[in-house]
């Protein structure tokens, strides 16, 4: 009976076959039920098995169809090979709850592609860990008819104990006309272990290559080094080379041949070059240089702190060529490389051209003038000098050359000239990284960004001015300590400071410590990567003028920790460069009033009783003022005071201001913010008569002043008396004719009114 029921059960439940690992040489035909690696009807030489094992040896015979293998356990092999005389077709080894592919057999080529036109994706974690031996990944070869491509996959990891060379040509080969093989690495590299001890291997881009390493990718716990190589027979025009579009960590970069490295606008490069053998360093003994990329809002950067080796850079500024008017634009440039020269830029034609004049020049404070270069003069650009450069009609950037400055520490003296712009001196970024500029920069602080190290170094003014200047391509803009809108400055930037009074010159500071790589974003970007808008009350206003187009802005902020009189970084002083039509605050408790402010922080908790002196100048006599932004509260009303027509105008809407160019007139308008409902009422000097609603009226004088104000409707009958100091609100008026009496020390005011 037992026998009987044995019989039935393998007829109901024939025994299920489960393929089994060989340690050797196995062909994927993929003609079993699935894709699975481990399906040994995808096998053919296999003995009904898979290739696993240390001596084990994959090969794929490609055709030029797409196939995706599935990489359903962790596979270890020898070596993994694709194979085939058909061009074309992609393979993609996919992986499945989280498999791992490991070469860790004796053969040193862990990777053939023997055939062209092959493309081959890892969509797999990959470990390359013999055990700190020499290895080879073999992209493609000169023989083959065209190009290959091999993809590391974003969102996997590539391991490594052992150096690994990707190779793309034979060695014999030097016949340029063939196809370039590419490399692309998307995912994350990392250093393995080896006994416990992090294994700091090297990874070697061979000749004739193009790698990209992708925008995603992940080196940031790579603590090896990266080699470059390239022969000189490679004369190819096409960029090729090795093109960093994200953040790349690296030890040592060597870079031995013709190939660059090139770094994009999203990419960067941090090489710490802390390695004691060769090829640990940071060098390029070649004619290969370290290319970074800018655009008119965001830079590629590469920083390399203890290079001590000749490191060749090649940075392409971008320029602005138009403003919004579509007028003629410049670009304030600093100079991240030594021994660059004005005729090395004339040669490139990408300058503009004015008579004997180029595109090129510098601020000189002894003069408040811009100087502008005589074309063929001999000049060699200054590390830390700020320049200004204008693009021709055909070039939107410029190439900067030469080698990268190694010191730690470095300063730039700058005199301080008589006049009113003798304290103004326009410097530039010397690094092609980014530079900390504020204290809310991530590690800023002390002696580690440039705004703190040289405001306590008494080089940058810490009173009215305690900010970086810089062109944002339409109007000059300040950042400060507490902006936290951009706290870094970009690879080629230049910018203005004003410098500190109380000596002949000041020396400014720029530290290998303020440099950070990756934070995309220049001064004319809209917002910062990662930055913050501070939480306050803010109103910006703009004038412009009617004939010539002429615009400026300032900006009032209402916040807890600032007072009416003057707060550092907070309050600050006017850049006194531009269209020739400014707008600007007076400070309101009478401060330093030799100083125009384009930003005042005034205390939010006296919002409803504010008179900001406003400063208006031009050489045009139609003037438009505006409201850009504001964030008050429907609460708070805004009012517009004219002294010289004595009025007063409710500031919901664009003026018509008719000015006078002639007239000294910086203290004829002033802005009132209240909560009050102030219609137009004439004024005298320091004496303002509100009318409030239908039935009251406020009058304000001087700050700490006593007034006695007496109302008499107009037959002359007393109807209300009221002393106060500074300001009242006397009520319940009826519409009829009205006259007012205020006695001060200051005279006698007599004003007549109607309430409706």
């Amino acid at each position: 009976m037992k026998k009987l029921v044995l019989f039935f059960t393998l007829l109901l439940f024939p025994i299920l076959y489960v393929s089994s690992q060989t340690n050797s040489t196995c062909t994927w035909s993929g003609g079993g039920a699935d894709t699975n690696w481990t399906t040994a009807g995808n096998w053919s030489n296999c003995s009904s098995s898979y290739p696993s094992g240390t001596a084990a040896i994959a090969k794929i015979t490609a055709n030029n169809a797409t196939q995706t293998i599935t990489l359903n356990a962790d596979i270890t092999l020898n070596q993994f090979e694709i194979m085939g005389s058909a061009t074309g077709g992609t393979i993609t080894i996919q992986e499945s709850g989280s498999s791992s592919l490991t070469f860790n057999g004796t053969y040193s080529k862990l990777l053939k592609i023997t055939r062209g036109g092959m493309t081959l994706v890892f969509n797999c974690n990959v470990n390359a860990t013999k055990g700190q031996v020499s290895r080879q990944m073999q992209v493609g070869k000169d023989t083959y008819g065209s190009a290959n491509t091999l993809t590391f996959g974003e969102n996997y990891t590539f391991t490594l104990t052992d150096d690994v060379e990707f190779t793309f040509t034979d060695d014999a080969s030097t016949d340029n006309a063939n196809p370039t093989h590419t490399l692309n690495i998307n995912g994350t590299v990392v250093s393995g272990s080896v006994d416990g001890s992090v294994a700091k291997r090297r990874i070697t881009f061979g000749s004739e290559h193009e790698v990209v390493i992708g925008q995603n990718a992940d080196f940031s716990s790579w603590q090896g080094d990266i080699t470059i190589t390239g022969d000189n027979t490679n004369s190819r025009t096409s960029p090729y080379g090795v093109t960093v579009n994200g953040p790349l960590n690296t030890r040592g970069l060597d870079m031995s041949g013709v190939s660059s490295l090139i770094i994009n606008t999203t990419g960067s490069v941090l090489a710490s070059g802390s390695g004691s053998s060769s090829g640990q360093e940071v060098r390029t003994t070649g004619t290969g240089k370290v290319v970074v990329k800018t655009s008119n809002s965001s830079s590629g950067s590469f920083m390399a702190k203890s290079a001590s080796h000749t490191v060749n850079i090649s940075f392409q500024r971008s320029l602005d060529q138009t403003n919004g008017n579509s007028a003629t634009e410049w670009t304030l440039i600093g100079v991240p490389v030594a021994g660059e020269t004005l005729a090395d830029l004339e040669s490139e034609g990408k300058l503009a051209i004015n008579g004997s004049k180029v595109g090129l020049g510098y601020f000189d404070n002894a003069t408040g003038q811009w100087t502008t270069y005589t074309s063929g003069a001999s000049v060699t650009l200054t590390q830390m000098k700020g320049y200004h450069a204008t693009p021709a009609n055909s070039g939107t950037s410029i190439t900067l050359e030469g080698t990268m400055l190694q010191s730690g520490w470095n300063t730039y003296s700058v005199d301080i000239e008589s006049g009113d712009n003798g304290n103004w001196a326009l410097i530039g970024n010397p690094f092609p990284t980014y530079l900390r500029m504020t204290d809310d920069a991530s590690g800023g602080g002390g002696t580690d960004d440039f705004l703190s190290d040289n405001l306590t170094g008494n080089a940058v003014d810490n009173s009215s001015f305690a900010a970086v200047y810089a062109w944002d391509g339409e109007q000059y803009v300040p950042y400060t300590q507490s902006t936290n809108s951009k706290n870094y400055i970009a690879p080629g930037e230049g910018f203005f400071i004003y410098l500190k009074d109380g000596s002949s010159s000041r020396n400014v500071r720029f530290r290998e410590s303020y440099q950070v790589v990756a934070q995309g974003a220049n001064f004319n970007s809209s917002l910062a990567r990662g930055a913050e808008v501070n939480e306050r009350t803010i109103l910006e206003l703009g004038i412009k003028s009617i004939v010539g187009n002429q615009s400026d802005k300032t900006k009032i902020f209402f916040s807890e920790d600032a007072t009416v009189g003057l707060d550092p970084g907070q309050d600050l002083g006017k850049f006194p460069f531009g269209s020739g039509t400014y707008v600007s605050t007076k400070l309101v408790n009478g401060d330093h009033k030799e100083i125009n402010y384009m930003w005042q922080d005034l205390p939010i908790n006296e919002i409803n009783n504010t008179i900001v002196p406003l400063n208006i100048s031009s050489k045009h006599d139609e003037l438009i003022l505006s409201v850009n932004e504001s964030n008050l509260s429907e609460l708070i009303n805004l009012f517009i005071e004219d002294k010289q027509n004595n009025t007063i105008k409710k500031f919901d809407q664009s003026i018509k201001l008719e000015y006078d160019p002639n007239q000294d007139q910086s203290d004829r308008y002033s802005l009132h913010f209240t909560d009050q409902l102030i219609p137009e009422l004439p004024t005298d000097d320091n004496l303002r008569i509100y009318k409030g609603s239908d039935s009251d009226v406020m009058v304000m004088g001087s700050v700490g002043k006593n007034y006695s104000a007496k109302v008499y409707d107009y037959s002359g009958r007393l109807i209300k008396e009221v002393n106060f100091n500074h300001k009242t609100k006397i009520n319940d008026l009826d519409s009829k004719m009205k006259i007012l009496r205020i006695e001060s020390e200051e005279g006698l005011t007599i004003k007549k009114f109607k309430l409706n």
